[in-house]
């Protein structure tokens, strides 16, 4: 990626249309939900909230046959951890596979991973920058490829949130990074707490084949997936739970699986350091919830 640049905001309401009729009068337009949801994430990365807890991760991947029928199915657990020496970038440990401890091989195979990934992080120039560039974030360059349409307001973990259908705007879209070709094409919603205006569910989904590299590399024919987060200490939004399914070829393997992680125990490191601006996105107009769903995670 070549960087991420700000999009206007009177751009962006050209790609948003207004509340339906049955939504209450009260009920902020579209582009503001897309605006404040944005400005809560770029709080997020300011403020590196990510970097301020440890966790544990469970991913449980399953391999598929072409008619969907289970092959294989694996289990890891891991430890997962900021690092200090690389601005707080998360590094994940294998603890326990398949439910049983590591043998000694494969602590040893883990830990040669792990020097390896961080002496991989001490060649980087800048290491938290190029780590962005292999992730997807909801950021405007992201934001700027779709098309939104506020559907209603619905209950998620007993909170209270925004329900957003987005689909790709019309048009080329700019292609400037791996995901790209399968983000221009993909579709699905997004609901945005009505409280914090944090993103707390987004679906995806891709039905049409996307060619990497004219298809020499490989092909996606199917994506879908869903990422959840909650409010795991007041004010502070972890990623709780993904779930993917991938139907696809990478050069001459065949990709058919599925994958489900579930972040849990999380850990607040620097309970003492101080987060500023977060009373900034306390929407006072539909400020009413339910419970506090607190450190209880997927």
């Amino acid at each position: 990626m070549t960087g991420i640049f700000p999009l206007p905001l009177t751009l962006l309401a050209i790609a948003v249309s207004g509340p339906p009729s049955s939504l209450p009068e009260n009920v902020p337009a579209t582009e503001t939900i897309v605006e404040k949801a944005l400005e809560r994430a770029e709080w997020n990365r300011r403020e590196r909230v990510e970097s301020r807890f440890a966790s544990r991760l469970l991913r449980v991947s399953e391999k598929l046959d072409g008619d969907g029928d289970l092959l294989d199915r694996e289990e890891l657990l891991y430890d997962v951890a900021p690092l200090p020496e690389f601005d707080g970038i998360v590094l994940e440990t294998l603890i326990r596979k398949n439910g049983r401890e590591l043998t000694p091989q494969e602590e040893r195979e883990e830990s040669r991973r792990r020097d390896k990934a961080v002496a991989a992080l001490r060649e980087r120039k800048d290491p938290r920058r190029e780590d962005r560039d292999e992730r997807v974030e909801f950021d405007r360059r992201l934001v700027g490829k779709y098309q939104f349409a506020l559907e209603g307001i619905e209950p998620l973990n007993d909170r209270p949130a925004y329900v957003l259908r987005y689909r790709p705007r019309d048009g080329k879209l700019p292609v400037e990074t791996r995901m790209d070709r399968a983000l221009n094409k993909a579709h699905g919603r997004l609901w945005v707490d009505v409280e914090n205006w944090e993103i707390a569910r987004v679906e995806i989904h891709l039905d049409e084949k996307v060619n990497i590299w004219w298809g020499i590399v490989g092909s996606i024919r199917a994506l879908r997936g869903t990422i959840e987060r909650v409010e795991v200490e007041q004010g502070l939004w972890m990623t709780t739970a993904a779930d993917f399914y991938l139907n696809g070829r990478i050069l001459f393997n065949r990709l058919h699986r599925s994958e489900r992680l579930a972040w849990s125990d999380f850990r607040l490191l620097s309970p003492d350091r101080e987060i500023s601006g977060s009373e900034l996105f306390h929407n006072e107009t539909h400020a009413g919830r339910t419970a506090h769903p607190g450190s209880e995670h997927p």
